[in-house]
């Protein structure tokens, strides 16, 4: 019997290609001097899609617990 292979897939790694790929660029990545300097900004161009960004991540502050038992491990590491 074959046992299953577990794959891990980096999916944060893939934004910044889906963002290159649709040219979706959040204003905090590209400025003014940016598209200046860009090899491609010519007249007409149609390399950038302005769009809104909205943060929809979620906070989740640690323990006081956590914080210690977190803090201890990496004092016991060696890197």
């Amino acid at each position: 019997e074959e046992k299953p292979l577990i794959y891990h897939l980096d999916v944060a790694a893939m934004y910044p290609n889906i963002i290159l790929t649709n040219r979706l660029q959040p204003p905090a990545i590209v400025t003014e001097e940016d598209c200046q300097a860009c090899d491609f900004n010519r007249p007409g161009k149609n390399c950038l899609r302005k769009m809104e960004w909205v943060w929809r991540g979620e906070h989740y502050s640690a323990k006081r617990s956590e914080y210690l038992s977190l803090k201890t491990q990496l004092e016991s590491e060696t890197f």
